[in-house]
């Protein structure tokens, strides 16, 4: 219900795990850090930019019918969109080179010959969360806040 999107402005964290956070600062080809364009709030002057849908709801379709159960738009301070900056950065973790943590894991495939990892580097990550029951019962996360 619409093409309109909203540019928002998401701050590296602050907290959590260092080596993200530090991914996230140092590393992150997105990120732009100047005290002067940075969000307010945003702790360290280091965020980056992300589109969002300005219109966002919840909707459920029965039997040729859609019914809307909750609608917010950014422009009046409600959102259904979450984000998380999540991944694992490049060489973080332990290394396998005369270990002695047993419950360390191995980060490259031994038999490839290549130093790298199969898991995804840290980036900001979009999700929505819905349920429905059987009873016709909605539940969803929202966020409001003031514009």
């Amino acid at each position: 219900w619409g093409e309109e999107v909203e540019t928002i402005h998401l701050c590296c964290p602050t907290e959590g795990n260092k080596d993200r956070r530090s991914y996230c600062l140092n590393n992150d080809t997105h990120t732009m850090c100047n005290n002067d364009t940075a969000p307010e709030g945003c702790a360290s002057g280091c965020y980056q930019e992300k589109f969002a849908p300005v219109n966002q709801g919840v909707f459920v379709y029965n039997q040729g019918s859609i019914t809307p159960v909750a609608k917010g738009s950014t422009k009046d301070g409600m959102t259904l969109v979450f984000w998380n900056y999540s991944g694992k950065p490049p060489s973080a973790g332990p290394s396998s080179e005369g270990s002695h943590h047993r419950y360390w894991r191995q980060l490259s495939s031994p038999t490839d010959g290549n130093d790298t990892d199969a898991a995804e580097p840290p980036r900001w990550r979009s999700s929505a969360s819905v349920a429905l029951s059987q009873h016709n019962s909605v539940v969803y996360k929202q966020q409001v806040y003031e514009k």
